[in-house]
């Protein structure tokens, strides 16, 4: 919610907003007078009325706020040594994320005097948001620098010279076509002659090409294979290092229960060939040839 106070010149409009800002002030006192008495007059004392004294009157503020069916209030003197702020008072500015006060001129100044981007300042402190300013100048500054690198001509020099080392200088500066005839020619004709690029584009033809020729010969060669069987093996060593060794201990068992399992085949069957020629040994004495 925002109020507006409008009303011709000497019909108390500041000494409304004074008693105001005096009931929240910390140490009692107006902004626009100073904190401190000095030879104008100004601080604690010169918040009492011109004729207080005179008529023996107290100056005092009186503030109640209410929400819904509560109400909070007190009362602040305007004394010497200043009165501490109510405790009302402290609460509401406990509530308060800005300074809910602006004056006339305060607005000329904001309105006139300053720039969009001072503006914004002022009231991102107002919400309490300074913080976010500090991110905002960070990436601004960041933005700046990655610019200036990308606009740099060291960078543009750098780059050139290690497209100078991939291609044995013989491109000595960046051009895309020079580029690609230079592909064509000593990376790609010794391959396939009728093979080649357009442009530098992961979407040229030639280059989808290459690609799928490359799975090819991979697969062909059983370099897939190869590669899983490394992912696999790499993947055991890393469970033996972390103490991991359930799967390989159950394989490593398995293996050792198959080679008794083959040497007691062979023990059993030496045994039953061994008893096989026994048993026929004894049935020939047995049994005599009487061929005639």
């Amino acid at each position: 919610m925002s109020l507006g106070i409008y009303a011709p010149n000497a019909k108390g409009k500041s000494s409304l907003i004074d008693a105001v800002e005096f009931f929240f002030s910390t140490h009692g006192s107006l902004r626009r007078l100073g904190e401190r008495r000095s030879g104008t007059q100004a601080g604690p004392d010169a918040l009492e009325h011109v004729l207080a004294e005179e008529k023996q009157i107290a100056p005092r503020v009186i503030l109640k706020f209410r929400q819904g069916k509560d109400e909070l209030g007190d009362e602040r003197k305007v004394s010497r040594p200043p009165s501490p702020i109510p405790k009302s008072g402290q609460t509401i500015l406990e509530l308060c994320k800005h300074d809910f006060i602006i004056r006339g001129h305060d607005l000329r100044r904001f309105v006139e005097n300053q720039t969009p981007e001072d503006r914004y300042k002022e009231v991102s402190g107002w919400f309490g948001l300074t913080p976010l300013l500090v991110v905002q100048k960070n990436l601004r500054t960041l933005r700046r620098r990655v610019k200036e690198l990308a606009e740099s001509d060291r960078i543009v020099a750098l780059r050139v010279d290690e497209l100078k080392r991939a291609t044995k200088n013989a491109i000595n500066a960046w051009s895309e076509a020079d580029v690609v005839s230079w592909v064509n020619q000593f990376v790609l004709a010794p391959l396939d002659k009728k093979l080649t690029i357009k442009k530098l584009d992961s979407g040229d033809d030639g280059y989808l090409e290459v690609v799928k020729r490359k799975t090819a010969e991979a697969d062909s060669l059983g370099l897939t294979a190869l590669n899983q069987l490394e992912t696999a093996a790499k993947a055991v060593f890393e469970q033996l290092a972390k103490g991991e060794v359930g799967s390989l201990t159950e394989f490593e068992n398995a293996c050792i229960a198959r080679k008794a399992a083959e040497a007691a085949e062979v023990k059993e069957r030496a045994k039953a060939q061994g008893t096989a020629f026994n048993r026929l040994l004894k049935n020939s004495d047995a049994k005599p040839n009487h061929a005639t």
